[in-house]
């Protein structure tokens, strides 16, 4: 099983690869793997392309196993979220 992590600050430095083509890449992934995705919040408003690979990840995950960590310190998807299920943690 592939595990992967992707941040915000990762995107933004020179030669690293940004929020469409990531989730492109892991949707196109035929390994089952988990992905932690750090600070993917500011990605999803007003960027339905976004919005879209995660659905279809969500969609293909009985075929692909694929299961996406979604972190940050504020989150809410536009639309229906209805496939995914949000744990909430409390920082102590």
């Amino acid at each position: 099983m592939a595990c992967a992590g992707w941040s915000w600050k990762s995107a933004s430095q020179k030669h690293t690869i940004e929020p469409d083509a990531m989730l492109g890449q892991i949707r196109g992934t035929n390994e089952p793997g988990i992905y932690a995705l750090c600070d993917l919040h500011p990605y999803l408003d007003g960027e339905p392309k976004h919005v879209r690979l995660l659905k279809e990840i969500a969609l293909h995950h009985e075929r692909l196993h694929h299961t996406l960590v979604l972190i940050s310190h504020q989150f809410s998807i536009p639309g229906n979220p209805s496939l995914l299920h949000p744990v909430p943690v409390h920082a102590r």
